[in-house]
């Protein structure tokens, strides 16, 4: 399909005892990740990849762990937001005609449209409000026994 590809989702959503609670229709758009969207969705990601030392028991940090740990996922978030901005840059600007190598790690998204109703704004109100709920990279990526891993773990 092409981008961006719009899936809607049932319009009536039900509480526990099966009443409507709402009755606006939801949509997901499967598009390409932009560049204002990653810094929405960096803290997400750092939360998700990045140091898992918060999660460990209180009393087995020593002197100095917390500052590694902030350490860690400040670099974390720099390689990541990087690597994104290199991603989306390289999508929009294109590739040359003579590459014989097919486009590669493009990063899409799947972002979630609930209808705007608030009016509060004196700004042209948006149609909808949007929330990133996941990301991907596609990756165009042949067969290649000397270089591709194996399906199990040795």
């Amino acid at each position: 399909p092409t981008f961006p590809y719009t899936i809607d989702l049932l319009p009536k959503n039900y509480n526990d005892d099966e009443t409507i609670i709402s009755n606006q229709a939801t949509r997901l758009v499967v598009r390409h990740l932009e560049e204002e969207d990653i810094t929405l969705i960096l803290p997400e990601v750092v939360r998700e990849f990045g140091s898992l030392m918060s999660q460990t028991s209180g009393n087995l940090k020593k002197p100095g762990d917390a500052a590694a740990e902030e350490l860690e996922n400040y670099l974390f978030s720099m390689t990541v937001l990087i690597g994104l901005t290199q991603r989306v840059k390289r999508r929009i600007k294109g590739y040359p005609n003579d590459i014989s190598k097919c486009p590669d790690h493009n990063v899409i998204c799947i972002v979630e449209q609930i209808p705007n109703s608030s009016t509060d704004s004196t700004e042209q109100p948006k149609s909808h409000i949007e929330q990133i709920v996941g990301i991907g990279e596609l990756s165009w990526q042949p067969p290649n026994p000397n270089r591709n891993a194996p399906p199990f773990v040795l």
